[in-house]
């Protein structure tokens, strides 16, 4: 695996597109605006190199042998108990959230990614952003996937259209994440859903009720 320096840190950061490089700068509360090389500058200069093997999938050189132990205890847990903690966790704040008006499903992805970052950046548990996993190499993603186990599916409801779409990708994301999460933002309240057709481990979460 690369050991990520500075230098190849820059080198693969300017092989990224302008809006991944902004959805990285999100993450760290860093200014967006500018050019892609003002982004690159920006996150190099604000952001650990630990973090940013994080999100680039490389190891940094200074901690290769610290790594090794946490590793060895993150597979002694139980991720199956994990998996469904933060599950209920999502569920519980999404119905209990009153989103601002959002124009699109970028606007909404922006604004549920913002929270379950918020809420599960203390506890160093990844949420990662479609762009970012599209970035990896990983096509078919949900919107959302948090502690590599729950998928956040988001849909901005204009029509009955779009609540079958969100339906089927639910159905197809739960083959492969233990948890998902399905969100209608639907203020025209146009959805015609039914919980009797999803599986056990899928939510659906409609807003508003």
């Amino acid at each position: 695996m690369v050991k990520l320096t500075r230098k190849n840190a820059a080198e693969f950061l300017s092989e990224l597109k302008k809006d991944e490089l902004k959805e990285i700068a999100s993450m760290y509360g860093l200014p967006v605006s500018g050019t892609k090389d003002e982004l690159v500058s920006r996150i190099l200069s604000n952001a650990k190199l630990s973090d940013l093997a994080k999100i680039l999938e490389v190891k940094p050189e200074s901690k290769q042998k610290e790594d090794v132990k946490p590793q060895a205890k993150q597979k002694k847990q139980d991720p199956e108990i994990d998996a469904s903690k933060f599950f209920k966790e999502i569920v519980k704040l999404l119905k209990k959230i009153t989103p601002p008006k959002v124009k699109n499903e970028d606007e909404l992805e922006l604004y549920v990614l913002g929270l379950l970052q918020g809420k599960f950046a203390s506890r160093k548990i990844e949420v990662v952003p479609q762009t970012i996993a599209v970035s990896r190499g990983k096509t078919t993603q949900p919107d959302i996937v948090v502690g590599g186990a729950v998928a956040v599916e988001l849909k901005y409801i204009k029509g009955a259209d779009d609540s079958d779409r969100g339906i089927g990708q639910a159905v197809k994301y739960a083959s492969t994440y233990p948890y998902v999460v399905l969100y209608y933002y639907d203020p025209q309240k146009r959805s015609h859903h039914s919980k009797s057709a999803l599986g056990k481990n899928i939510e659906l979460v409609v807003y508003p009720k």
